[in-house]
């Protein structure tokens, strides 16, 4: 994932995960307000300049939507 450019003006960030074949399977979407909260609040210089990884970003973010095929089998990617 890239940096989060938190000087900049913008309400959310989404994430669309792809598989090999470059198709969507899931969609996770954190606002703002909760991703600084979690800068503010954690120690890890990264994460202070804006940099998140991808199971951090699942955390923090509420899914929105997930392929039904992997709906239908059970998948969940989610990070405990």
């Amino acid at each position: 994932m890239g940096q989060l450019k938190l000087g900049l003006d913008w309400d959310s960030v989404v994430l669309v995960l792809m598989d090999e074949n470059y198709e969507p399977y899931e969609i996770y979407e954190a606002d703002r307000a909760d991703l600084e909260e979690f800068a503010a609040q954690t120690e890890s210089r990264r994460a202070k300049r804006g940099a998140l990884s991808v199971a951090r970003f699942k955390i923090i973010g509420r899914l929105l939507w997930i392929a039904p095929v992997a709906a239908t089998r059970g998948v969940d990617n989610r990070s405990d």
